[in-house]
């Protein structure tokens, strides 16, 4: 068995800027991995994800070495990682007392609230599981997608929200707009929560002029669509968070093609097509941030996360030469502003501009709206189950859109 210091050295030292590591292929196989061995391995090829941390951690604390174990748990902690109270109490028995006395003072820090949004509009509790938010770039109208509804909520200047039904609709999710034909990209599928009939995956070209779909790009079966991106050549990417795909097609084309299959990513959730180049970066909510080439297919870890971690985004847009990330995965949740370096490989900077919200319930998608950054602040996934159905002892709520400011 490999020992902890080792581990601790390669995690708080990231690889050097720009470098880039090819990205190991992951599925549900890979985070069945329990043995110490196989989680050590795991760490070092995506030293960025806390989720496998901690599956570190209760793997080094199940065979016997709870001191190793604690001190991954330090490690943890010193990254911005805030443990819960109970485990909190747990961890620091199992260290020296110095190191209990560091660990208990970083999680306390990385517990402190960032607040830096406002309110900008309130969608009413019947828009139910709202999960991205988009604005027209021509009238400054608001759209927002449903996954129960299965509507698209539109609010015109000053007016009330309107919920639209979509002929065919499913689950609605990402929402993207494609400059280039003048349409939104909706991204409509089948997830747990979706009610009624199933249906085929498709992206919708939603006109905002007529108020209808233009076009349906099919995928190949029933999957779920998550989020999706336009390039500025008007080629359009959506990922199926559940399969593992990322699809993709081409201004012209009549149907989504797969330009990653299953194998590659266990999650693939946000993604941002970097102008100019042929690259798409792609977050695994697993395991952490992923350079594609669309041309040749090449995958690569962004690497230079040093004292952050980057599993738990779930939504990516870009902002210049940055990104920006909601990680509702990781505790506290937060959103960064990512800069990164001129080959895209590589993170120059990261910066919290909000964590652990006290408006929140789960941030979730979002879009870039000139100098701000508009996104869901309550997601409501945990009030829906299976079809739709309310869970016992929850109501839907009115969901709040945020406005966060990008200024420096």
């Amino acid at each position: 068995m490999r020992r902890l210091l080792p581990l601790l050295l390669f995690v708080a030292a990231a690889p050097a800027f720009g470098q880039g590591t090819e990205w190991r292929g992951v599925n549900a196989a890979t985070g069945q991995l329990s043995s110490v061995e196989e989680l050590q391995a795991l760490a070092e090829d995506f030293p960025d994800s806390a989720s496998v941390q901690l599956r570190l951690v209760n793997a080094l604390a199940n065979a016997g070495d709870t001191e190793s174990a604690g001190r991954v748990a330090l490690a943890l902690a010193a990254r911005g990682y805030a443990f819960g109270k109970e485990s909190e109490e747990v961890i620091a028995r199992l260290l020296d007392p110095d190191f209990a006395e560091l660990f208990r003072s970083s999680t306390e820090a990385n517990r402190r609230q960032v607040e830096a949004s406002r309110v900008l509009a309130t969608l009413p509790p019947e828009a139910l599981l709202v999960e991205s938010v988009a604005r027209d770039p021509k009238t400054g109208w608001l759209y927002a997608t449903t996954v129960v509804s299965r509507q698209l909520w539109v609010k015109r200047g000053d007016t009330e929200w309107e919920g639209l039904e979509l002929e065919g609709a499913g689950s609605l999710s990402g929402i993207a707009w494609d400059a280039a034909s003048g349409l939104f990209w909706i991204a409509s599928g089948n997830f747990e929560q979706t009610p009624g009939d199933k249906v085929f995956a498709a992206l919708l070209g939603f006109d905002p002029k007529t108020g209808t779909i233009e076009r349906r790009l099919f995928a190949n079966g029933m999957g779920a669509l998550g989020d999706v991106a336009v390039g500025v050549d008007g080629t359009v990417y959506v990922s199926d968070p559940v399969q593992g795909i990322i699809h993709y097609a081409p201004p012209r084309a009549t149907g989504l093609r797969a330009l990653v299959d299953p194998g590659v990513f266990r999650s693939p959730q946000g993604m941002v097509a970097v102008p100019n180049t042929s690259l798409v970066i792609v977050s695994d909510y697993r395991y952490g941030l992923a350079v594609l080439d669309s041309e040749d297919g090449r995958v690569r870890r962004i690497t230079g996360g040093g004292g952050h971690f980057l599993d738990g985004i779930d939504a990516l847009q870009l902002d210049g030469k940055s990104l920006l990330a909601v990680q509702n995965g990781h505790n506290p949740m937060r959103i960064l502003r990512i800069d990164m370096n001129r080959d895209w490989l590589g993170i120059a900077r990261i910066a919290v501009l909000e964590s652990g919200h006290s408006s929140w319930t789960e941030p979730v998608g979002g879009t870039l709206d000139k100098d701000d950054f508009l996104y869901v602040g309550t997601g409501q996934w945990e009030r829906f189950g299976e079809g739709g159905a309310v869970r016992e002892g929850t109501n839907p709520e009115p969901t709040q859109i945020r406005r966060l400011p990008l200024g420096e």
